[in-house]
């Protein structure tokens, strides 16, 4: 099965739901693995409720959840955790993101399965860890560890209050945290032979992801200021206005350099002696003065003129996409970030792709997201050997 991909051979059992989990799950199956996705009977993941929908489809869920088989199983019940241990003997990573403590609840979690597949790699992600907290029984989502892990009190506008980022960034950054810590697992197992446990900690992945809040905090004493679509660090960057609108481009000064030369293009070099631009430090509390220049210069020209222009000097900036502009951007288009699916409801429909490129061991050729179920007789049957009778048995039983 998708001899050519990097993960080739390899088997994943997905018991996840909603992102994050779904997130380090599908990046595996885009590198070849063979995933193997659990949904609760009758309803599946929480995620194919999720809006929006097209002929009663989520799109949701089928951002998350393409390239891998869906199988349904109640693992509640006495004989369906039997059965999951017979998926376990069968496959090589097992990722999970459920509250810290429902796994061991039904005799499922690490210790529990190692019994059955003392080499399985298996992957928790979940908001507060699974030990070594006070708040491992919390609840937690993205949201939650946004707040948690400094990310909301540190985005946004000074003066105003915290603004969460939009998209599940927690999630999917867990998510991402996850398969590398899976991909680093199997490593390690073909040197050992053994398998272990990865725990993430949501709340700790947000923490991780705030750049280098920690360290601004541990130098200065000082929570690091917001600055709206600017950086605390650095002068002369955020957005910029044109003659479209405001915050139509963002433009980075990270150097002296560049500096030097956004200097030239908006007509003033006899400020690269000024101290107020001498040093990024110098520009970044002149900030307001500076950036009030590049306004006035910007805010008279159009958007895509200014952009040439500056491109042009190699000064780093760029437009502030929509999503339609994304589609109608070459560029993912070119690198294969967007490719369209097609599934007999939906018809064709877009998909992002894990964003990276192997250079002899390319992704596997994406599918669509399966119906609830869609694998049952391929995996019972097909793979643990059920027969006719039995598989019917555990239907009519309720276990699948």
């Amino acid at each position: 099965m998708f001899e050519n991909t990097c993960l080739k051979g390899l088997r994943v059992l997905d018991v996840t739901r909603f992102l994050a989990g779904p997130t380090t799950c599908q990046i595996l199956s885009d590198l070849g693995a063979d995933v193997w996705k659990i949904e609760r009977i009758g309803t599946g993941d929480d995620g194919r409720t999720f809006a929006p929908f097209k002929n009663g489809e989520s799109g949701w869920y089928h951002a998350f959840n393409r390239n891998k088989r869906s199988i349904t199983l109640d693992y509640t019940k006495p004989e369906g955790r039997e059965l999951f241990y017979e998926l376990v003997k069968e496959c090589d990573v097992l990722v999970e993101n459920n509250a810290a403590g429902v796994m061991k609840k039904y005799q499922l979690d690490y210790e529990s399965v190692i019994k059955y597949n003392p080499s399985i790699i298996y992957g928790s992600i979940s908001g507060y860890g699974q030990k070594d907290s006070p708040y491992v029984n919390y609840p937690a989502f993205d949201g939650i560890a946004q707040a948690f892990g400094g990310l909301i009190a540190m985005n946004g506008r000074e003066g105003e209050p915290g603004i969460k980022v939009g998209p599940g960034a927690v999630d999917e950054i867990s998510g991402y945290m996850c398969a590398i810590g899976v991909l680093a697992a199997l490593y390690e197992r073909s040197i050992s032979g053994k398998g272990q446990h990865i725990d993430v900690a949501m709340v700790d992945a947000c923490l991780n992801f705030t750049e280098n809040a920690a360290t601004y905090y541990s130098f200065t004493g000082e929570n690091m200021p917001r600055c709206g679509n600017g950086h605390p660090s650095i002068g002369m960057t955020g957005c910029f206005d044109t003659l479209e609108g405001k915050d139509t481009f963002y433009m980075n000064i990270s150097s002296d350099k560049f500096a030097w030369l956004i200097l030239d293009a908006i007509g003033h070099p006899e400020l690269k002696d000024d101290p107020r631009c001498a040093t990024n430090m110098a520009r970044r509390q002149n900030r307001a003065f500076l950036d009030k220049l590049v306004n006035d210069y910007t805010s008279k020209l159009p958007r895509d003129e200014v952009i040439a222009q500056f491109q042009a000097m190699r000064i780093p900036c760029a437009p502030v996409n929509t999503m339609e502009d994304c589609f109608k951007e070459p560029h993912f288009r070119q690198r294969g970030e967007l490719v369209e699916l097609e599934h007999p409801k939906i018809g064709r429909y877009t998909v992002t792709m894990t964003p990276f490129k192997m250079s002899r061991t390319p992704f596997r050729d994406p599918v669509p997201a399966q119906d609830l179920g869609a694998s049952d007789e391929a995996v019972y049957k097909g793979i643990l050997g059920k027969t006719d009778e039995e598989y019917a048995a555990l239907k009519e039983k309720g276990i699948i």
